[in-house]
């Protein structure tokens, strides 16, 4: 057969006008970090969670704001045709390439990923320190568009085909734990990096595309049920065809954490044992179809061309790897059904829900499934695509499932009967009635998360089929700013670009106690329908407690008259928390002592035991406060034997200053007499008088029992 000829590119720029941006480094990984639902985005168009030097999956982390939140493991996507004639003028009957962060040049290349916002995100500070997180951007921002996030992701394959991925990311509160990603496929021809067209005269022929991601939900799970960090272990995975919910048609699939054959106990939702029951996985992660085209001249959404939906062994797949072409048909093969290598595992019921109509289990890691553990199976095809025809598929990827309040509150709930046999439960289910088993009680809340995935679907349809149209809440305030004071905590704001819309309403504040990543309360609203109709822009919260961290995040809100209940429940919108929550804490600062007699340390003793009721058990466990000290000094601590075990130098001229009770070489330190040496470090004068109070070299000792 004769080689094909070369083009330039000029030709394809008709098709596919604005892609063709040279390669890019295939490791090159872009966040999409707004909203509950965050997560990374690769260069070669699937990711792989893994990070070696964090030692941690990490990516698609919600809710957003918690530790150890993160519920994915790996994507694995294929292209498959038939009769395929490469570059070189060699005929394939099968041809197949996979999308991994390792692929091979012979898979394709990465041209380009960049990702572009509706605006800046507001700068917060908090006592100088700036913790404004920058997103990675590229090109223009626009205030009109729909969306907060767009990315846009370019591969280019060894089948002529070029895969442009474009996400789409919303931080309006309804909206914000999924992402919509389109991916339009074009016949280019150009099968690698460079700037020709290998093939220009080729017809890709009966296509398939197919996706497999496999979640694990959640990290923080894997500990808690199994001792370790786990990679799709006790998963199950529920699919849905043709389910209507909330008007809309789910075809999708989730998954969620089983039981563990380790545990006695039921496990189902993760309770924390170790934190009084609190569910540490309350995720239900998954993906459904939105659109997939019927044809390149028919651009109309034909559920037909969903092929296949199921499940798949997680590490059970053909492989391509030097243009196997056994391994090819196999790929084309499984894409279409013929054989879904998806091994010998035979479904069990380990007390889950009746599956219901058109919903169906299987467990993750039962019967002889391989170590990879069960993951969603979805393709799409087939299509015939001459040159420059291009289709679409679109797919919705979201998590939900309980709040971190229920998870708590039913957790410890159940925890009462679990260390407890003889305590008499009662428990209050969803639809109001009780029940006396803890597990059936826990259980069922859980399993709530099975609605909430599909609402979670069923918004997202609806988000992508009216052009996104969804109401929007006004722009958070442009800059935020926590100012820790002497005797309050001021917080103060410019405007959100939206204050003079007819349909603004105001400013809220929210605060958490201890840990930037515990409950936050409303501690004041101000505009339309509060206390505080009028406008302000600043605010000093006067109720904090001297030695205690506080977090703070703001929102602006709307009236809700541009939300009548279409797209989610009616009324005010508010701006999403993930712009201006502060991660650092403020605290509440005493002026400078005036007497190194006055000198405190508090709490003395320090009791292990008792730390719940001294300085909080979050980002403050472990502290004890020096109070009533000169405005500039050092605190040297010392064994009772005369060993240095850490240095402060206090330089903000408040008069406390918290140290953690760890060393200077990061150990905790142990029970013990400590002995502290508090030196003042310049001379200090009185503001107000000039007068003289502390001369550079003064210095007292203070004594610390510490309690383990």
């Amino acid at each position: 057969m004769m080689k094909q000829m070369k083009i330039k590119k000029f030709a394809i720029i008709l098709f596919f006008a604005g892609i063709l941006q040279g390669q890019v480094d295939p490791g090159i990984n872009v966040w999409i970090r707004v909203g509950s639902l965050q997560s990374f985005f690769s260069a070669w168009g699937a990711e792989r969670a893994w990070n070696a030097n964090l030692g941690i999956y990490e990516g698609l982390q919600w809710p957003a704001w918690y530790w150890a939140t993160e519920n994915f493991v790996i994507d694995r996507y294929w292209l498959a045709c038939r009769d395929f004639n490469d570059p070189e003028g060699n005929n394939w009957d099968y041809k197949a390439t996979t999308f991994i962060s390792s692929a091979p040049p012979e898979y394709g290349a990465p041209i380009s990923i960049t990702q572009t916002t509706r605006f800046d995100p507001p700068k917060v500070d908090v006592d100088g320190v700036g913790i404004t997180r920058n997103p990675q951007v590229d090109g223009y921002h626009d205030e009109s568009l729909p969306y907060d996030r767009k990315l846009v992701n370019i591969v280019n394959t060894s089948l002529g085909v070029t895969v442009k991925r474009v996400v789409y990311a919303f931080s309006q509160p309804y909206h914000d734990n999924y992402f919509l990603t389109e991916y339009i496929l074009t016949n280019t021809g150009n099968v690698d990096a460079d700037d020709e067209i290998e093939l220009p005269n080729q017809t890709v022929k009966e296509l398939y595309w197919g996706q497999m991601p496999r979640y694990a939900t959640s990290r923080e799970a894997g500990f808690t049920v199994d001792g370790q960090m786990t990679w799709g272990k006790y998963q199950w995975v529920s699919h849905a065809r043709d389910i209507v919910y909330d008007g809309e048609n789910i075809c999708g699939f989730w998954s969620w954490l089983g039981q563990s054959e380790k545990n006695n106990h039921d496990n189902i939702g993760g309770p924390a044992r170790a934190d009084q029951g609190r569910l540490s996985a309350p995720q239900f992660a998954g993906i459904a179809m939105v659109y997939a085209q019927k044809s390149p001249s028919e651009p109309v959404n034909d559920p037909s061309k969903l092929r296949i939906l199921g499940w798949h062994a997680g590490d059970t797949y053909p492989s391509i790897a030097n243009n196997n072409a056994a391994g090819m048909k196999d790929v084309w093969e499984m894409l279409e059904g013929t054989d879904l290598y998806t091994g010998s595992e035979t479904p069990m019921d380990f007390g889950i829900p009746e599956p219901g109509p058109n919903i169906s289990h299987k467990p993750a890691e039962k019967e002889g499934n391989d170590g990879g553990g069960a993951a969603g199976f979805m393709t799409y095809g087939p299509w015939e695509l001459a040159f420059g025809d291009s289709v679409k598929i679109v797919v919705v990827e979201g998590i939900s499932g309980l709040d971190r309040k229920h998870c708590v509150d039913i957790g410890k709930n159940w925890y009462k009967k679990f260390a407890n046999s003889n305590y008499n439960f009662s428990g209050t289910l969803p639809d109001g009635s009780s029940t006396s088993n803890h597990d059936v009680y826990k259980n069922t809340w859980f399993y709530t998360g099975k609605d909430s995935i599909l609402q979670t679907f069923a918004r997202a349809i609806k988000n992508y089929n009216s052009g996104f149209a969804i109401p929007q809440p006004p722009q958070p305030p442009t800059n935020f700013y926590v100012i820790s004071g002497g005797d309050q905590i001021r917080l103060e704001w410019t405007p959100s670009p939206n204050e003079t819309d007819a349909d603004f309403g105001g400013y809220k504040i929210y605060r958490a106690i201890g840990a930037a990543d515990s409950f936050y309360t409303e501690i004041f609203a101000c505009g339309k329908g509060t206390s505080h109709p009028e406008i302000v822009r600043e605010y000093a919260d006067m109720s904090p407690v001297r030695g205690m961290s506080y977090f703070y995040y703001l929102t602006a809100f709307n009236d809700g008259s541009n939300n009548d209940g279409t797209f989610n429940p009616a009324g005010p919108i508010e701006s999403n928390r993930v712009y201006t929550q502060s991660s650092e804490p403020a605290y509440l600062r005493r002026p400078q002592g005036t007497n190194l007699d006055n000198v405190r340390i508090v709490p003395n003793p320090f009791s292990i035991k008792a730390r719940e009721y001294q300085y909080g058990i979050g980002d403050d466990k472990d502290k004890v406060m020096f109070l009533n000290i000169p405005g500039k000094c050092t605190i040297r601590i010392y064994t009772e034997r005369g060993d240095l075990v850490e240095t402060l130098y206090h330089t903000d001229g408040s008069g406390d200053h918290p140290w953690n009770l760890v060393s200077s070489d990061r150990q905790i330190v142990v029970s013990g007499l400590y002995i502290a040496h508090i030196e003042v470090t310049e001379d200090i004068l009185d503001s107000s008088s000039g007068t003289m109070i502390y001369s550079k070299g003064q210095s007292t000792y203070k004594k610390l029992l510490v309690i383990r």
